[in-house]
């Protein structure tokens, strides 16, 4: 078990042997000079898109040149998509707020301290268990946004991606009627035609037959690619099916495996810290928006409610 453990790369690594390096580079056709020049052309393209003002931080771009191949033409056009999705995205999530208790309640997103042995990340999601009364599903949609952006941040990530399970036990019926088509379409744009994160593997488990429905929708809404990396797990077989594909070493208890949940890293503990990262990103975009997404920067959903300092903690405590 620590064996296979040894040999991992961490979540947070950042850089990785020399031989693996040069694989994964003449994988997707990255070199010193292919980047040099495509970077170069794709600056050269975004400079030329009227009414942009686009971040043209190498390690920014170089994201969306890996998730497509050194294809700057593909990178371009997700660049675009992503811009045109943050202006969506205001419109989502400009008139919610919440503490910072609140957005660290759900915890339903969990990375594995481990990356797995093709070199992604494993990210557990679980389906809401609680009362959207407490949180909506847009709020909630929010803080995927978050975590899921900081991802990108990460060399490592960009270069092998990530491999997901979703977990719906506890799911409730009362639930589904807060999926809307418009939401579904909302969160599968963002998440597949905007962010430049490649996705390995999905595995859907627990999944209960009345949410049958939104999964179609979203499941129609993917492209074929994506589609064939997506596996639906029966519920009733010990977890054969999840382990006949997964090393169950680096799985977590719940799922069969022998990745204690205390070693999880539930990424809610430090959403607050996460959201200011996405606040850097929504610096750009069309000028059409600037104003909008200053307002939204100057105050977000959850660090509006965050004391400045420790003299606003210490009022707040002397209040009644």
């Amino acid at each position: 078990m620590d064996s296979i453990r040894e040999r991992c790369l961490r979540f947070e690594d950042t850089s990785i042997d020399k031989a693996s390096l040069l694989a994964i580079q003449n994988e997707i056709g990255e070199s010193p000079q292919s980047k040099d020049k495509c970077l170069k052309e794709l600056r050269k393209q975004l400079n030329e898109v009227k009414d942009l003002d686009p971040c043209l931080d190498e390690e920014f771009l170089l994201a969306f040149l890996r998730v497509a191949k050194y294809d700057v033409a593909k990178a371009f056009q997700r660049i675009i998509n992503y811009y045109t999705q943050h202006d969506k995205l205001l419109d989502a999530f400009e008139n919610i707020s919440m503490s910072v208790s609140t957005a660290r309640s759900p915890q339903h997103i969990w990375v594995s301290p481990y990356r797995l042995e093709n070199n992604s990340i494993l990210v557990v999601g679980r389906g809401p268990t609680f009362d959207f009364n407490s949180i909506t599903l847009i709020e909630r949609f929010y803080l995927e946004v978050v975590v899921v952006n900081s991802f990108i941040n990460n060399p490592l990530t960009q270069l092998y991606g990530i491999t997901a399970i979703f977990d719906y036990a506890g799911f409730r019926y009362s639930s589904i009627f807060h999926y809307t088509p418009g939401i579904v379409r909302l969160l599968v744009n963002t998440l597949q035609n905007s962010l430049p994160l490649p996705v390995k593997a999905c595995h859907i488990v627990n999944l209960p037959p009345f949410f049958s429905s939104v999964a179609n929708i979203a499941f129609s809404l993917l492209s074929k690619k994506i589609r064939s990396r997506i596996t639906f797990h029966p519920s009733n077989d010990d977890w054969k099916s999840l382990h006949a594909v997964m090393n169950p070493e680096l799985l977590p208890e719940e799922f069969g495996g022998n990745m204690e949940q205390s070693k999880m890293i539930d990424l809610s503990e430090k959403i607050d810290e996460l959201e200011l990262q996405l606040m850097e990103r929504f610096k750009f975009g069309y000028i059409k928006s600037q104003q909008r997404r200053e307002v939204f920067r100057l105050n977000p959903p959850i660090s509006a409610h965050k004391p400045n300092n420790e003299d606003d903690l210490n009022l707040a405590d002397n209040d009644g």
